[in-house]
């Protein structure tokens, strides 16, 4: 994914996640995204990871819900979060998780686009390289980014 791919109003968030695994951090960010009335998309390459994260989004505490779908689920446009193992939003996400270096795929994303987070995780040197290349590519570009 090149600068060029993201809109330009686009917040893009970078988080590198150093003390707890995607499963435990994504949804308290999915938790937040919904309390600001926002879709989500998660997106990752890995089908069997995006089933265990499945798995811990129904997982989570009984007062937070994390209505979800993915793969071949009914009605993707009705769910207010989708796992994907590409980079479409069947649910017109305003926020996308970008996971396991996904964002090395070729996209472009619309306009409508408000936030995508970029989740890097210790010990995959690919994405946290390709990330970098992004970071800098958006920093000379002069767009809004977070790095958390």
């Amino acid at each position: 994914m090149t600068p060029d791919a993201i809109p330009t109003d686009s917040t893009v968030f970078f988080f590198h996640l150093q003390r707890q695994p995607l499963e435990t951090a994504l949804p308290k960010l999915l938790l937040k995204t919904l309390k600001r009335g926002w879709r989500a998309a998660v997106c990752m390459p890995d089908s069997g990871r995006l089933a265990r994260l499945s798995e811990a989004l129904w997982a989570v505490p009984h007062e937070w819900i994390l209505p979800h779908g993915f793969g071949e689920a009914s009605y993707p446009e009705r769910h207010p979060i989708w796992l994907a193992t590409d980079l479409a939003r069947p649910n017109a996400a305003e926020v996308v998780f970008l996971c396991h270096g996904i964002w090395r795929h070729e996209h472009v994303f619309s306009a409508d686009v408000r936030r995508l987070c970029l989740m890097l995780e210790p010990g995959d040197l690919d994405a946290t390289q390709s990330a970098r290349a992004l970071w800098q590519g958006l920093q000379e570009s002069q767009r809004i980014l977070v790095k958390i």
